[in-house]
């Protein structure tokens, strides 16, 4: 045997270290718009083969939609950081739907 014993380490990094206030705020919006509105409600649009249509549209008035896309064609004109930290929130809410939003976000 190579390996008698394995060890599992996880070290928390302060998620938001390194980013600007900003991206910070629009972290906390994600986080906590995943929290309220996706997280308690995964499981059972899962199981019933939902799609959140409701949630899509409030999302999409939080600005989590077209994320990239120049203000003057309708979007919100934030970086591939913003993108990145809005949908690693999502994700936490609800790996599915924020899969969905990330692709057609691209």
């Amino acid at each position: 045997m190579i390996c008698e014993s394995f060890t599992l380490s996880i070290t928390c990094v302060v998620a938001s270290l390194g980013l600007d206030a900003d991206v910070v705020e629009v972290q906390k919006v994600a986080r906590d718009f995943a929290r309220r509105e996706m997280y308690p409600n995964m499981a059972k649009w899962d199981q019933e083969e939902y799609f959140p249509v409701e949630m899509m549209r409030h999302a999409g008035d939080l600005g989590f939609g077209a994320i990239y896309c120049q203000e003057d064609f309708g979007g919100c004109g934030r970086s591939r950081l913003h993108a990145s930290v809005i949908f690693e929130q999502l994700a936490a809410g609800c790996v599915s739907t924020a899969a969905y939003m990330s692709i057609h976000n691209m």
